[in-house]
């Protein structure tokens, strides 16, 4: 399977965003093609401003398909979550079950 990364254009966002969002695609369409999970630090993209993430995802028969997920930036402590393949070979007719992994900030709760 191959794998093809990009973020998608935004209208009507300032100068600076744009060019972060230029950044990170640049750093996106130079991934191997054969990189099923991505990693982006929170240094990567600008708080408040909605990211739409896309994989377009081939096999060796020329099949391809894609999925697109949205990420906001937010400064509230949230969990971190992480999805990828599972890395197996599977029929077209077989289901796909994603991996995932999830991390919970740090919190202090008071009960009282």
């Amino acid at each position: 399977m191959s794998f093809k990364w990009y973020v998608k254009e935004k209208v009507g966002v300032s100068n600076a965003t744009a060019t972060d969002m230029e950044a990170l695609n640049s750093t996106l369409t130079a991934l191997q093609s054969f990189s099923p999970y991505i990693t982006i630090g929170s240094d990567r993209i600008v708080r408040d401003v909605e990211y739409e993430i896309v994989v377009e995802v081939s096999n060796f028969l020329g099949e391809s398909t894609e999925a697109t997920l949205a990420v906001t930036r937010k400064a509230e402590a949230v969990p971190e979550v992480e999805l990828s393949s599972t890395g197996e070979s599977i029929l077209r007719s077989q289901r796909l079950f994603p991996r995932g992994k999830f991390t919970l900030p740090f919190m202090i709760c008071l009960i009282g």
